[in-house]
């Protein structure tokens, strides 16, 4: 398989056992052709903390590219987190306008740090988001300020 850029040999593909990973998948003929794991975590931001969902580890076969299969796991995992009792959805991708096509929110002014959190750096992916909760809708604004989402970002 090929992969926009290389996992880091720290990294869990696949399990996410740490957030509680729900896995989207879309099989065919027993041959996995795409795939989307949804996690999990409580974020503590600005004096409040935020059950928090993502997307992880979104994958689809070379051959089956452009061609929908991705956009339907991601769509299915959006419907799910919707239905959660989550009340953000947060997390980063370097696809410009696939995310958007299933309904996500590139969300410019969110900085996501990531590192050790007495000297944590800027991610350099574009962050995406979903405001689920009456809380979350009412303390966007504290978005724009930096958001430190641990060591790594799903």
């Amino acid at each position: 398989m090929e992969w926009p850029k290389a996992f880091p040999a720290t990294q869990a593909f696949f399990t996410h056992e740490q957030f509680q990973a729900v896995h989207f998948v879309f099989v065919d003929n027993d041959v996995l052709i795409s795939h989307v794991a949804v996690c999990w975590k409580m974020l503590p931001h600005e004096g409040h903390t935020y059950k928090t969902y993502g997307l992880a580890s979104v994958m689809t076969f070379p051959d089956y590219r452009n061609q929908g299969y991705g956009l339907r796991v991601v769509a299915e995992a959006k419907k799910y987190m919707e239905q959660t009792d989550g009340d953000i959805v947060l997390f980063h991708s370097d696809q410009v306008g696939f995310y958007e096509k299933a309904g996500f929110e590139w969300v410019e002014n969110v900085k996501l740090l990531k590192g050790k959190p007495d000297h944590p750096i800027q991610d350099d992916e574009r962050p995406y988001m979903l405001f689920l909760s009456e809380k979350a809708k009412l303390h966007r604004s504290d978005f724009s300020k930096p958001v430190y989402f641990g060591e790594e970002v799903w």
